[in-house]
């Protein structure tokens, strides 16, 4: 176990204007580098990731391919040469928060193992939990999604690598 890495997170959107700085921003507590590829956004997207770019987040590319699992891999390939051994590459999902900080949680992950699963835990929240003062409603209904650990679809259920060390 070492804590002597970086983590290098990779996020692709398209039109999440409503939720990306939130994203970025959470995710730059955490990530030493945010790689951005916007997937030809309409609504404002890539202008908020290009106001917030920094050190940290870095925006790469806006292209209108058809969304496929590949593109991370473009972005892997034109980054890889910057990082060393050891370093860990995640998926950032914009719509998707780490309840863990992951440098806290990739730093116990043992020798040999070099990937991380994911869970996505989506909930509905009830008016009772509303009463509570859980989460206000909004007009996207009383939805919160939180990662956590396995990827879990409405229908079957498969996982899905949320991180992995490149070596």
């Amino acid at each position: 176990m070492s804590s002597d890495f970086k983590i290098h997170a990779i996020c692709v959107v398209k039109n999440e204007v409503d939720i990306i700085a939130a994203c970025l921003r959470s995710a730059e507590q955490w990530a030493d580098r945010i790689i951005v590829y916007d997937n030809k956004s309409d609504d404002g997207t890539w202008e908020v990731v290009k106001g917030l770019s920094n050190a940290r987040i870095i925006p790469w590319k806006q292209d209108g391919k058809v969304f496929q699992e590949s593109i991370r891999a473009e972005v892997f390939n034109n980054f890889k040469a910057q990082a060393s051994p050891g370093d860990w590459w995640c998926r950032l999902d914009a719509d998707e928060f780490y309840v863990e900080d992951p440098k806290i949680f990739l730093a116990r992950v043992p020798w040999p193992y070099h990937v991380v699963w994911g869970i996505a835990a989506e909930f509905y929240l009830t008016e009772e939990d509303l009463g509570k003062g859980f989460l206000a409603p909004s007009r996207t209904g009383l939805k919160r999604c939180v990662t956590t650990g396995w990827k879990i679809p409405s229908q079957g259920s498969f996982a899905i690598a949320k991180a992995f060390v490149g070596r």
